[in-house]
């Protein structure tokens, strides 16, 4: 029943969770609802946000095949930051069934209209190393996984950019 609660409200965070899906919640807890069982099964799946920055990555998504590799990218406009593209890009990928993936995401910042990319990478291909491939732009993270936030930058160039540098490695 518990489990149950997180899946229907979001763990407590969706606009219509109430204060009784807490109390009976804290009621199951109190009668011995174990977190750590609850955490095993539960899958916290995509704000609404996510859900439709996927369906917007999906419909935009572009792939090449190369070398026998799929490799895809996107670039997406948001209102703000958003958390959780990390996630994302990992489920973009097992969807498409790609062997690496470019997740873009463009937007302005506050009131001072500042420009902002942040590019997530993520591969499966031995061969590359994103962190070498975002490190001249000041971001980092791991052969596998690494991102970078630029500001001021031309998002469809410094997007085209990464791609043809992940190409050639």
């Amino acid at each position: 029943m518990a489990l149950g609660i997180h899946v229907d409200t979001g763990s407590l965070t969706f606009d219509q969770a109430t204060a009784r899906d807490a109390i009976a919640l804290a009621w199951l807890m109190e009668q011995g609802a174990s977190l750590h069982v609850i955490a095993e099964y539960l899958d916290t799946g995509l704000s609404p946000q996510l859900q439709e920055l996927l369906t917007e990555a999906l419909n935009n998504l572009q792939s090449e095949t190369l070398k026998g590799y799929t490799i895809s990218w996107v670039l997406l406009k948001t209102p703000g930051y958003v958390s959780g593209l990390s996630s994302l890009a990992s489920l973009l990928m097992e969807l498409t069934e790609s062997d690496a993936l470019l997740l873009g995401t463009w937007y302005l910042v506050g009131e001072t209209g500042d420009e902002r990319l942040t590019v997530i990478g993520r591969s499966q291909i031995q061969s590359t190393n994103l962190n070498e491939l975002f490190q001249p732009l000041g971001g980092g993270g791991h052969s596998q996984a690494a991102s970078v936030s630029l500001r001021g930058v031309d998002s469809s160039a410094t997007l085209n950019h990464l791609q043809n540098q992940l190409k050639a490695q």
